[in-house]
């Protein structure tokens, strides 16, 4: 649904355009329940700059390129290219983290990829090496690293027991303005 989404806004506004005005509303929102739930927005400096890692990397880059690429390709093949964001995640959990992979976690992995790959066949049936395909892939991966980048802040945040709602309000708001 998200790729339909992009697809559509993009009908309507610049690339950029359309990720900024997607997640201030976002953000709009967020800050409406935070004030009716009187939620804590108090944090340290060092949060903030985890904060401000995880709104630029996942709420700002990585839509910016994704929407970027939405103009050069399907948005099945951009909906591929972030099946390696599991990849992505995976490494840093076993990198940064010291995390072990499970064979479960990797089979689990390896069929929802191949299940991604079935629902678009017809994408991956059409696929040319033109420059503007190329280009495309290219920049889906950068978003899709982009992402798992913005995750690996996400999961240090909630390391810190910092509640979801008062983190993406955070990480939206600094992504929104980046």
């Amino acid at each position: 649904s998200t790729w339909l989404v992009i697809t559509f806004q993009l009908k309507s506004a610049t690339p950029i355009g359309s990720v900024f005005w997607r997640f201030f509303l976002a953000w709009l929102i967020i800050f409406a329940w935070v004030l009716i739930k009187k939620i804590h927005l108090k944090y340290s400096m060092h949060a903030h700059r985890l904060f401000l890692f995880q709104g630029t990397f996942m709420f700002s880059i990585n839509y910016m390129l994704t929407y970027l690429a939405e103009t050069k390709v399907s948005s099945g093949l951009v909906a591929l290219a972030f099946t390696s964001l599991i990849y992505f995640n995976m490494g840093w959990m076993k990198f940064a983290y010291k995390k072990k992979i499970t064979l479960t976690t990797i089979s689990g992995t390896l069929l929802g990829t191949f299940g991604i790959s079935l629902i678009f066949n017809h994408e991956l049936q059409r696929f040319n090496f033109s420059s503007l395909t190329v280009l495309g892939i290219l920049l889906s991966v950068a978003a899709t690293f982009s992402a798992s980048m913005g995750n690996w802040a996400s999961y240090r945040v909630n390391q810190m027991k910092v509640p979801v709602i008062a983190g993406n309000f955070w990480a939206i708001l600094y992504g929104t303005l980046f």
